[in-house]
Formats: C-alpha cells, structure tokens, sequence
C-alpha cells in the first residue's frame, strides 16, 4: 500500500473533522449552521470537506446507520488477493457504496 504524507491540520481542521463526524445538524442548510457555530463561512467548511475528501484525509462522508435497527447486519470479509494486485482489487472493492471500511 502506498505511503501518504501525514496531513497538516490546524486547529479549525480538527474542530470541523469532530463536529462531522459527532454533531452535524439534521437541518436545511447543515454546512451554514456548522460554520456558524465554528465561526467561519459556510464556503470554508464546503471547501474543507472537499479538500478532506481530494486529499484522503476523510476516505468518505455520508450517514452511518444503525443496520440493526432497520433490519439489517454488518458483514465483515476477508480476501485473499495475490500481493501484485492488492491496490487494484482494494480499488475495486472500496468503488462500492456500500464500503465503509477498506484495508
């Protein structure tokens, strides 16, 4: 697997990182409302999550429901894939919407 640079964060970063995954508001305008209480535009946080996004920093961002609840399960797998073609099937496998977690 392909080494990456740590990712440089500031302070605004690290603040935003944790209201998105803990505390996003279930409103209109959701970004506006985060920016509001981060003090920053709501074109800053878009502009974050972008870079998050392009930068893998954030792999992905959507809702994580309790499967459970709806009548659903988790399933964990395992692959055996050969070395030489580790990043291609792990590409593959994490193109699916329905991956959460790829490694």
């Amino acid at each position: 697997m392909r080494e990456r640079a740590p990712a440089t964060l500031d302070d605004l970063d690290r603040r935003l990182l944790w209201a998105l995954q803990d505390d996003l508001p279930l409103c209109e305008r959701p970004f506006a409302d985060l920016a509001e209480r981060l003090g920053v535009s709501e074109e800053d946080v878009l502009q974050r999550l972008r870079r998050y996004l392009a930068e893998g920093i954030v792999t992905r961002f959507g809702p994580f429901f309790q499967v459970e609840r709806l009548g659903g399960a988790f399933c964990l797998a395992a692959m055996a894939v050969p070395e030489e073609r580790f990043e291609e099937v792990a590409a593959l496998v994490g193109a699916f919407p329905q991956v959460a977690h790829n490694y």
